[in-house]
């Protein structure tokens, strides 16, 4: 763009309609957009680094590979409904704390009691939200800090019973428990909410592009005809690449949104949940 404005300010300098201050204007312009280029290709290089690491490659092994521009893979539609909150029960601290909790209420014959809440995720599209009764209820009155601790037993998403834990060891473990259950859920729900913010930004940045795109087109066109200066031209022009700039930032905020969702999820959810629906059918 910045190249093409260039030689457009040339020509009418030639054709005697403008004078060389349009030429140095445009030049100056193209001349701090390539300014940005060296910066970009050495992040790109030492990206592409860092993942040869992961894959024990030395420097400079994936170059060849990754070096070549693609488009970035697209983001799913939507996150699947109903993702079962077994999901967050994989998270290595869940299944820490849990382990604790286990073994110090082994002496009174609860070790293979399940005390994990059940909560679903509903919603479809990014616009997700947790349902939270059950927990609310577990993290407040069913849970109670006294002479002794009342535990919720969860078996199979039902209450079977309740746990009165006396010694102080098992207190510490259920409190840990607990604290660890509701920081994993909170996660979750912080994730979900800057997924879905990002993805309509995105959205919303994409239009700003398209708007930008059309009125730079309109600013060229008036210029040729000498309706407007080639300074208008030239804002038109940064907004644009300002815009292109905030999309593609925003695009690749969002892809890593959606990285962060799945490592508080405990992992990807897909392989699960297709397994899930294809047993039902």
């Amino acid at each position: 763009i910045a190249h093409d404005a260039t030689k457009l300010t040339q020509n009418r300098v030639h054709e005697g309609v403008t004078t060389d201050l349009d030429v140095a204007n445009a030049m100056a312009q193209a001349e701090s957009i390539e300014s940005l280029i060296p910066t970009l290709e050495s992040r790109n290089t030492t990206t592409i680094n860092a993942i040869g690491v992961l894959l024990a490659k030395e420097p400079g092994a994936l170059q060849q590979m990754l070096a070549e521009p693609r488009d970035v893979p697209a983001l799913p539609d939507q996150v699947p409904i109903g993702v079962p909150s077994e999901l967050v029960q994989r998270r290595p601290d869940i299944r820490k704390a849990e382990a604790q909790l286990h073994a110090a209420t082994a002496t009174i014959g609860m070790a293979k009691a399940d005390f994990y809440p059940r909560i679903s995720l509903n919603g479809s599209a990014g616009f997700q939200s947790l349902q939270l009764s059950n927990l609310a209820d577990w993290a407040s009155g069913q849970f109670v800090v006294g002479p002794s601790i009342t535990l919720p037993i969860f078996e199979g998403g039902r209450l079977k019973g309740t746990l009165h834990l006396r010694e102080a060891q098992q207190q510490e473990a259920a409190i840990v428990y607990q604290h660890t259950v509701l920081q994993a859920w909170r996660e979750v729900d912080d994730a979900l909410v800057v997924y879905d913010a990002e993805q309509r930004r995105r959205d919303r940045l994409k239009t700003v592009v398209s708007l930008n795109q059309r009125a730079l087109s309109i600013a060229q066109q008036r210029y040729k005809a000498g309706a407007v200066d080639f300074l208008d031209v030239l804002n038109v022009q940064k907004q644009l690449l300002d815009a292109q700039s905030n999309l593609e930032q925003s695009k690749a905020d969002a892809d890593a949104n959606l990285i962060t969702l799945c490592k508080v999820l405990g992992g990807g959810w897909e392989s699960t949940y297709a397994r899930q629906d294809s047993s039902r059918r």
